[in-house]
Parts: C-alpha cells; structure tokens; sequence
C-alpha cells in the first residue's frame, strides 16, 4: 500500500485542525485511492481535493477556513501567481473603466494613444497598491511568527506572501460593476462591497497563516489595505492633456 502522492510537500496539512501530513490521499492499488485520515482530528485530511473549483470558490465566499486551508496549504503557488496578475489586470481594467465613466467628456476628447497610457498608468499604481498590501502584511505576519516561535522555523516570506494573494480574490468581483452598471447601481457602491469581502478575506487568510487573533489580524489588515487604497486615490487622477508621455 503506497500511502505517499506522487510529489511530497512539507506544507501539506489537514484542514480542518492545521496537523502536518504527509499525503492527502491513500493509494491501494492503481485504481484505488481513500482519502488520507488525519491522526489528530480524525477527519479526512482534505476532502476539497475531490471538489471541483466552482465549489472550492463558494465556500471561500462563504469564508470557511477549510478553503482557505485547502488553497493555503495543499495547492501549489504557480496558479497564485497567475491569479495575481489577473488581478492586477482587472483592477487596472475596472478603475480605468470608472475614470472614462465619471469624466466622458474628457476621455472622448483624448487620443488612443493617451487612452492607452492611462490604462498602463492604471496597471502600475494598481501593481504598486497591491505590493503595499502583500508585502506589508506578509513582513508583519512573518515577524509575528518568528517573535512567538522563537527557535522553531517559521513559514517563507515567499510562502506566507503567496498565501495573502488569495485574499484578494475580491477585486476580480469588481467586473460585475462594470458589466451590469446602472444609474441605480453606481460604481462606487459596488466597489466598496468589494473592497469589504477583501477585508473581510484578508482578515481569514491572515488569521490563518501567522496564528493571531481576530482583533490583531483585523488591525494589522486594515492598515494595509487602507494604505493601498490611498496609494491607490491619490495617484488615479485623470489624464492631463497633451501627448503621450511613452
């Protein structure tokens, strides 16, 4: 019996009580397979593995933790990664689309050229602003876990700073705004429903991964995200007439 997957990761845990395991799924023969059942808890160590993505997706929405453990944990960070520059994408997308909605008068008198430029303009503040965010956080949350485990290692900056990009999985939900825009659903609403969920997600992903309380995790997260979302206003302001600067 082969209890071990094709490729061991030391950061496999269950995600239901965080206990480090080897496996998350036992192999009998080669068409046999029994999720792993955790030592400490008694449950299977990650049942999500069995979920397709749409319902991984849903409970994260609906911020249960074994979700966040299950992407924390037991994926791997590539698709974060890409994850992340989708968001970036978006979010550079969305605010440019708001600009052009707020002041029409004056991206219709622009130029494509000045048009593009405020896009790209949008994709570096929004790069900036999230970097704010991941790296602040990420370097707090390291320095928390290092001060309390003393001689004990500690999660990678690397791992703990791939594990926040989940958190803002919230400004992709930005789009519907821009899809189903009205006068009666104004931009600005909907964003900050989505700036909330991000709050409210960060607060989870951060709770979970550098051990803290509700309260610390709560502070620590809406430092950060209000510093990003300052960043963020005070260098989105409209384009100022005349050529391209690039």
């Amino acid at each position: 019996m082969d209890s071990a997957p094709e490729k061991l990761r030391s950061t496999l845990r269950c995600v239901w009580c965080e206990e480090p395991t080897e496996s998350l799924f036992v192999r009998y023969t080669s068409s046999v397979v029994k999720l792993q059942t955790c030592s400490s808890c008694g449950k299977h160590v990650d049942e999500y593995i069995e979920h397709d993505n749409l319902g991984i997706f849903l409970d994260i929405l609906l911020q249960k933790r074994a979700a966040y453990r299950h992407v924390l944990y037991n994926t791997g960070p590539k698709v974060l990664w890409r994850f992340l520059l989708v968001v970036m994408m978006v979010d550079a997308y969305v605010n440019w689309i708001s600009w052009r909605a707020k002041d029409s008068e004056v991206s219709s008198a622009l130029s494509v050229d000045l048009l593009e430029w405020e896009f790209q303009k949008r994709l570096l503040i929004s790069a900036f602003a999230h970097g704010i965010f991941l790296l602040g956080t990420s370097f707090v949350g390291i320095k928390r876990l290092r001060s309390r485990r003393g001689d004990n290692p500690a999660p990678s900056f690397g791992f703990f700073l791939n594990g926040m990009v989940v958190s803002l999985f919230a400004v992709v939900l930005k789009l519907p705004a821009v899809i189903w825009r009205s006068s009666s659903h104004p931009f600005d609403s909907m964003f900050w429903g989505c700036w909330m969920l991000q709050l409210i997600s960060s607060r989870q992903v951060y709770m979970i991964l550098s051990k803290t309380s509700e309260c610390e995790s709560f502070a620590t997260v809406s430092f950060f995200l209000l510093c990003s979302l300052l960043f963020q206003t005070f260098w989105d302001s409209p384009a100022v007439e005349g050529t391209c600067p690039i």
